[in-house]
């Protein structure tokens, strides 16, 4: 576990097979303790439907035998659903630095089984004197079980974001 926050910026996507695309803004901040929120927002938006996808929740990652990495986040909100799949990719760290995510996910549309692939990269934090505010990160959870109400918000430095589910509706905010 790092001790330090993270912020990622999705490269790109990829279904298997397919050319890679990006229709979203997809930053995702993570905090030490492994807490994060992902924002998918269309880069053009309708006014309806202005994010693909939010969720939040926690994170891990392991090792197998072979030392491959794999992550798998847990979906605590999610705007699309209450009763998330299982989301888990092997992680594969590019010459650059830039790590490419592989798995399979449930088509939303057809309900099948897919292969994907992203590219993400870490923005940095920033240095020198700036760095200790860049570097601080809060992390607020909200519940409510009798109202249905969830809620998560995470700050690093000057980025923040988080997403509200009550009772189905859904909030999302980043800035």
């Amino acid at each position: 576990m790092t001790n330090l926050p993270s912020i990622s910026l999705r490269k790109h996507y990829r279904k298997v097979p397919g050319e890679p695309s990006e229709p979203t803004s997809t930053i995702v901040l993570t905090s030490p303790n492994r807490s994060y929120v992902d924002i998918r927002a269309f880069k053009k938006p309708d006014l309806s439907n202005p994010v693909q996808w939010a969720f939040a929740g926690t994170s891990e990652s392991v090792r197998d035998s072979n030392g491959r990495c794999f992550s798998t986040w847990h979906h605590w909100i999610d705007s699309q659903t209450d009763d998330p799949a299982l989301d888990r990719g092997e992680m594969i760290t590019q010459d650059d630095g830039d790590v490419l995510e592989k798995g399979t996910t449930v088509d939303p549309d057809t309900g099948e089984e897919e292969s994907y692939e992203e590219l993400w990269t870490d923005l940095p934090l920033a240095s020198g004197s700036a760095s200790e505010h860049a570097r601080i990160c809060v992390v607020l959870r909200a519940e409510e079980v009798e109202n249905g109400m969830k809620g998560m918000v995470i700050r690093i430095g000057e980025r923040c974001q988080g997403i509200l589910k009550k009772n189905g509706a859904v909030s999302v905010e980043r800035r």
